[in-house]
């Protein structure tokens, strides 16, 4: 970072190296929620993994014009290679367990993403007052992916057994040696805004508008040729009031527009009747349409510094979703599409202070309504969303121990209530708690600060279904996710 008064730089580099192995998959079903396994079972195939190595930045760049007129640009890259081998735990007995570990599929999948924005803000007037922030920005994004997916074999859920991956390919796509694009797209806008400020800054009222455009191109897996591409532009707006009533307490309201990419179809999918089916999907590797996101919130803020600060807020957002379902002009393969609308109205509480000296508190929830709307034919009508808890309660507790200075220790609960775990929501996975423990130590290595942390999760080593898996679910299958067992972390960080 460089501040030399009116011109100010920052430039943030980052590497990082993820690999993951024998990874836990999800559990597939339709035919009831299962009993949850042992906390430390691993049904899944000792030749799954994952290794993620990125590298990204971020660079900025401010100076003032004069006092209240400010110029800014910044910039930002990512490069990300990614290949893994995965695979599903499909239940065929829902008493015994019995099952498969089905269809492993292998897939590399790498990124490259530049962004860049540029604009001013500038502040005039004396008792009525306007913020105004002008610019624009552009977004690349590339994705290069294949895929071969090979057999599975059978196991047990509760008693899982292993065996090496299929030599046999079933269904291959792309290069998987040198991926090829996939998927690119462009999201550009310009934006404009003001803020005014009335009463002393009292009552301030913002307004704005973004004309964004977004271009999508799509790319066949077999040779690379285009198959589809659409360009899309909107005119997106954004209103919103504060009121201070007080000087440490807010109350504001506000409605956002945003125009977002339709989501991209896999190569394939499971066949929504029989989830141990694997079917090719007819326009894989095409966008959906973009779509406008709109987000409506109200609600209140009170800070004491660190004594207390606490806030509340209700919310309405609509989002399209989408899924699989059998092609009607072949049978014997899936179609990508939106079939409806997933609104989400609920409220959040969130509550922060240090009610006695080297103790701090943390606490936060949220109540959810998230509901299917606007379906194809009223088909699931007013259904609960999967994979949305009804509620979330959280509680983070934080004490300095006066007799040991740099040491703290660190405890949190986690309690998330039931969700719906299929579209029909004939299935639904119950609510549970989760126990973590932890401490970090800082102190200082001549002139660099250091800073040890240790924790344990799920210090109980409590067994149950975290979540239900939402992306593109359809029909009675559900697809579930194990809560991590009880895990030791440990990590050093350095300052210099």
């Amino acid at each position: 970072d460089y501040d030399g008064g009116a011109f100010r730089a920052s430039i943030d580099l980052a590497y990082q190296d993820i690999r993951v192995n024998r990874l836990r998959p999800k559990v597939v079903t339709n035919l009831g929620i299962p009993q949850v396994p042992d906390a430390d079972t691993n049904y899944g195939a000792s030749y799954t993994t994952t290794d993620l190595e990125s590298v990204f930045g971020v660079a900025r760049l401010e100076y003032d014009i004069a006092d209240d007129v400010m110029v800014y640009a910044t910039a930002g890259a990512l490069e990300s290679e990614e290949y893994g081998v995965y695979g599903d735990f499909n239940l065929t007995d829902l008493d015994t367990g019995a099952g498969s570990f089905s269809f492993a599929s292998i897939i590399p999948a790498e990124q490259s993403n530049q962004a860049a924005e540029a604009g001013f803000r500038a502040r005039f007037g004396n008792a009525i007052t306007h913020e105004f922030n002008i610019g624009g920005n552009v977004a690349w994004q590339e994705f290069r992916t294949a895929y071969d997916f090979r057999a599975g074999y059978q196991s047990n859920l509760y008693a899982p057994v292993d065996a090496p991956l299929s030599p046999t390919p079933l269904f291959t796509g792309g290069d998987l040696d040198n991926p090829f694009p996939i998927n690119k797209s462009r999201l550009s806008s310009v934006f404009a805004s003001d803020t005014i400020g009335l009463m002393d800054d009292t009552l301030m009222l913002t307004g704005g508008l973004r004309l964004q455009v977004i271009r999508q191109e799509e790319f066949s897996y077999f040779g690379g040729g285009l198959t589809g591409d659409y360009e899309e532009d909107a005119v997106t707006p954004v209103a919103g009031i504060v009121f201070k009533p007080l000087p440490y307490v807010s109350l504001f309201a506000n409605r956002i527009e945003g125009l977002q990419p339709g989501a991209v179809a896999n190569p394939t999918a499971a066949d929504p009747a029989d989830p141990s089916v694997l079917l090719p999907v007819t326009n894989a590797g095409q966008a959906l349409s973009p779509y406008r996101s709109v987000q409506y919130e109200i609600g209140a803020k009170a800070g004491l510094g660190n004594m207390l600060n606490a806030s509340i807020a209700l919310f309405d957002i609509d989002r399209p979703i989408a899924g699989y379902d059998r092609d009607p002009d072949n049978p014997d393969a899936l179609r990508f599409a939106t079939f409806g609308t997933q609104r989400n109205r609920g409220v959040e509480l969130f509550l922060s202070g240090e009610p006695f000296d080297g103790v701090r508190v943390i606490l936060g929830g949220s109540v959810i309504d998230a509901e299917l709307t606007d379906t194809i034919e009223g088909v699931n009508e007013g259904n609960d969303a999967v994979g949305v808890p009804e509620y979330t309660a959280n509680a983070n507790v934080e004490w300095d121990l006066p007799f040991v200075p740099g040491l703290t220790l660190t405890g949190r609960v986690v309690h998330t209530g039931s969700q719906a775990a299929n579209v029909t929501n004939t299935l639904a996975i119950d609510d549970w708690t989760r126990l973590d423990l932890g401490a970090r130590y800082v102190f200082a290595a001549g002139d660099a600060p250091v800073t040890l942390r240790f924790g344990v999760d799920n210090v109980a080593d409590g067994r149950y279904w975290s979540s239900a898996f939402s992306a593109f679910a359809s029909g009675d299958t559900a697809r579930l996710l194990q809560g991590r067992p009880r895990t030791f972390r440990g990590s050093v960080t350095v300052g210099f």
